[in-house]
């Protein structure tokens, strides 16, 4: 059986080694084409790129790239893997109009108007398009998402980049979450900043209130407490990437994504909203 290539632009964010870990024994995928993309002010995501790099080389016949449309002309799928937001437009200029299944790591855009952008990308070429938290396929949200809710508490971690503002960096993933289990459209209500955490309330079309609660500092668990008619059942979010990497795999084979580009949309119009949302 002949592999479908997979290349890579950006290698400076943690899914890298998981990923290649994930590819180890699959007969159908295989890395084959690698372009570290980064920018050097982002020293957090930058220094990852020297290790990543050698662990992808170590792990098979990968070819190392001078640019992305090498990286687009070599492979059958690819995953703009950069954690850098700043060059999600220029990235995705370059890739989607290959029609190529494309993957593009979470956030879609630092702004509701360039995330607009590649929404009209994708729809002009019509090409395979995958986004996301790997977050909201983890298995706590698959079974929250089956439960009687009145109302959630998505809680977690929350760190800031000056390079990445707000909420796009580590905000989000609660964020995806929470749009995950509910599956309708979401009003922020209200934002209260403190100086061990941020909450957020919203609400969505059924009325239901929810809450984010986001931990400032050493509190790095991710949970969901689901409140129903009669009792709140706390879910621990662990694993974090089995999900997404399972349903990267399976857009990778068949191009059909397991999220609608209106959903990626969705999440960075109520970012904007909870950044000009505030209450200290």
């Amino acid at each position: 059986m002949i592999k479908k290539r997979i290349g890579i632009i950006g290698l400076d964010t943690s899914h890298v080694k998981h990923l290649v870990n994930a590819l180890k024994d699959n007969e159908e995928l295989q890395i084959t084409n690698v372009f570290p993309h980064s920018q050097q002010d982002f020293e957090f995501a930058y220094r990852k790129i020297t290790e990543n790099v050698r662990y992808v080389k170590e792990s098979g016949a990968v070819q190392m790239c001078s640019s992305i449309q090498q990286v687009v002309n070599s492979s059958d799928v690819i995953w703009i893997e950069s954690a850098d937001a700043r060059l999600r437009l220029e990235q995705c200029q370059q890739v989607i109009p290959s029609k190529k299944p494309v993957y593009l790591n979470k956030p879609l855009a630092l702004s509701y108007q360039e995330a607009l952008e590649i929404k009209d990308l994708v729809y002009d070429y019509q090409t395979p398009f995958m986004c996301g938290s790997a977050l909201r396929w983890t298995e706590a949200v698959k079974v929250a998402r089956n439960m009687d809710v009145q109302s959630l508490e998505c809680f977690g971690p929350i760190e800031f980049q000056p390079t990445q503002p707000g909420y796009y960096w580590y905000g989000i993933h609660c964020l995806e979450m929470l749009q995950a289990i509910v599956d309708t459209k979401l009003n922020v209500i209200d934002r209260l900043i403190e100086s061990t955490k941020d909450t957020v309330i919203l609400q969505d079309i059924h009325q239901r209130v929810h809450q984010l609660t986001l931990n400032k500092g050493n509190a790095y668990d991710f949970g969901i407490k689901v409140m129903g008619e009669d009792q709140m059942e706390l879910l621990q979010v662990d694993k974090l990437y089995d999900g997404w990497i399972r349903e990267l795999l399976q857009f990778s084979l068949t191009g059909i994504a397991p999220i609608t580009l209106d959903d990626n949309l969705e999440v960075i119009k109520l970012i904007e909203a909870i950044h000009q949302t505030s209450r200290e």
